[in-house]
């Protein structure tokens, strides 16, 4: 899903949501015995976070890269000092 760009990602994205609201959250909620709200409220958030990693990681990846940068500014004028 990462790496992957436009509608390629959302189709992944959108399988992954799909996949886990049907095959994974009801077998967990029999189990367990929770009632129908809980399941749906489940994978409300579940789906909220799946939306949301995508955009996590590409803004820790920016955020890494800024600090990577500044560093390397930092040694640079460490060693051009006289």
């Amino acid at each position: 899903m990462l790496g992957e760009e436009g509608t390629e990602r959302l189709k992944g994205l959108a399988f992954s949501m799909i996949a886990h609201v049907l095959y994974d959250l009801p077998p967990l909620a029999i189990i367990r015995g929770v009632s129908e709200e809980l399941v749906v409220l489940l994978a409300i958030a579940s789906t909220g976070a799946m939306l949301l990693i995508p955009l996590m990681a590409k803004e820790s990846v920016r955020h890494i890269l800024v600090t990577i940068n500044r560093q390397e500014e930092e040694e640079e004028e460490v060693i051009s000092l006289p």
